[in-house]
């Protein structure tokens, strides 16, 4: 890839680890069974894009935008998502593998994640509002002063949330989750 723009273009069955994509620009565009796996997209934008079956674990994401992006069976390891660019970060993720990532301070309301594997990611002040988290495993995964109001846990377990250290006013859990709920209070829910 050597240009700096690309519109509405597919890209199929890239093999590029440890490859350097900084200061590009996409719009609309598809990528489809990809190996960016410690690569690097600084300073990159995304727009509208769809990432599909593609690898990107480990890869730096330095002021990297992500508006509309939605990530399908993707391996998304280790990425740290603070260092995002901010400005309108807009992401879906659905049976994706975030094992591993950093997601502290971003404001993610109204996200939805489906089917995903989260196992010892970390949720530090991130504005989570309305997210819909549909059958997620959040094994060892942190919460800490995140607004998890009217998110909704239903279908989600594994989870470890203490209420007295996270806004849930109104967020939505399953029996099944209670003890998730309870055991900052070091309690035994039989």
């Amino acid at each position: 890839m050597t240009e700096n723009y690309y519109e509405e273009e597919i890209f199929q069955n890239l093999n590029q680890p440890n490859d350097d994509f900084t200061n590009k620009e996409f719009e609309q565009c598809s990528f489809e069974n990809c190996d960016f796996s410690v690569s690097d997209f600084s300073y990159t934008s995304f727009s509208q894009c769809s990432f599909t079956n593609c690898n990107l674990s480990m890869a730096k994401l330095n002021d990297t935008s992500l508006k509309g992006v939605e990530f399908k069976n993707c391996k998304l390891s280790g990425l740290n998502f603070s260092d995002c660019n901010d400005f309108i970060f807009e992401v879906s993720f659905s049976e994706c593998i975030l094992d591993f990532t950093i997601f502290t301070k971003v404001s993610m309301k109204k996200t939805n994640i489906t089917g995903c594997h989260i196992h010892e990611a970390n949720f530090i002040e991130t504005n989570l509002e309305m997210a819909v988290f549909d059958n997620c495993d959040f094994l060892n995964t942190t919460f800490e002063r995140a607004n998890l109001g009217r998110c909704d846990f239903a279908t989600s377990y594994n989870y470890i949330i203490n209420p007295n250290n996270n806004f849930i006013k109104r967020a939505r859990f399953s029996i099944d989750g209670l003890p998730g709920l309870l055991a900052s209070y070091d309690i035994v829910v039989d």
